[in-house]
C-alpha cells in the first residue's frame, strides 16, 4: 500500500488505475486514523492516576496501562497475555469477583482492601468493569489506592475519641467539683 500507481491514458485502464491509487490513499488514511484514536486512547488510559488492567474471560491481561507499570515494575509487554493473579497476587481472592463481573455483566465494587506491598500495609478499592459492548468477553479493572484516605479517616476517629474522653473526664471534674466546693465552703464557714 506504498506504492502510487501512475496514471497514464484516460482510457478504462486509468481511471481504474484512479480508483486504485484513491482507494490505497484512502486505506492509509484509515490506517493513520486509526493509529492516531489507539495512541490517543492509550494516552487517556496512561494518563489516569488508578492501575488500570484489562483482561479478557479466563483474566489474563491484554492491557497494562502505566500506573500498573509503575507500582508492579512491569512493562506491558511482560503482563500481556499473563494471568492477572500472578501479576498482583494481592488480589488473587477476589478473582471471583472478575469472573462474576464478566459473566452476569454487572459492576463488582470491592472496599478498603488491605494489602501488603514493599513491607506496609496498604489499603486500595477495586472495582470491576464488565466490556459489555460488541459481544466481547472480558472486563477492566480498576485499583485506587486509597491508603492516605484510609489513614486520615483512622486520625479522625481517634482524634474524635481523645475529644470524647477530653469531654468526659470534664464533665465528670465539673461533677466532683460541685460537691467538693460546697464542702470547702461549708467548712469555712463552720
Amino acid at each position: 500500500l506504498n506504492v502510487s500507481v501512475p496514471v497514464r491514458a484516460g482510457d478504462e485502464i486509468g481511471d481504474l488505475t484512479q480508483a486504485f491509487n484513491r482507494m490505497v490513499d484512502s486505506i492509509n488514511q484509515s490506517k493513520k486514523d486509526l493509529n492516531d484514536t489507539r495512541l490517543y486512547l492509550k494516552n487517556i488510559i496512561d494518563s489516569m492516576p488508578s492501575i488500570l488492567i484489562g483482561v479478557d474471560s479466563q483474566g489474563n491481561v491484554t492491557h497494562w496501562n502505566q500506573e500498573a507499570e509503575r507500582v508492579t515494575r512491569l512493562d506491558e509487554e511482560q503482563a500481556r497475555g499473563e494471568a492477572i493473579e500472578k501479576l498482583i497476587p494481592q488480589f488473587g481472592e477476589y478473582l471471583d469477583n472478575m469472573h462474576q463481573a464478566i459473566n452476569q455483566r454487572t459492576r463488582q465494587k470491592i472496599e478498603k482492601v488491605a494489602y501488603q506491598f514493599r513491607e506496609e500495609t496498604r489499603y486500595a478499592d477495586i472495582v470491576v468493569y464488565p466490556l459489555i459492548a460488541n459481544g466481547v468477553k472480558g472486563a477492566v479493572v480498576r485499583v485506587d489506592d486509597i491508603t492516605s484516605r484510609v489513614r486520615f479517616e483512622e486520625m479522625m476517629v481517634q482524634s474524635e475519641k481523645m475529644a470524647s474522653v477530653g469531654g468526659l473526664a470534664a464533665g465528670m471534674a465539673h461533677e466532683i467539683n460541685n460537691p467538693l466546693g460546697g464542702i470547702m465552703m461549708a467548712a469555712q464557714n463552720i
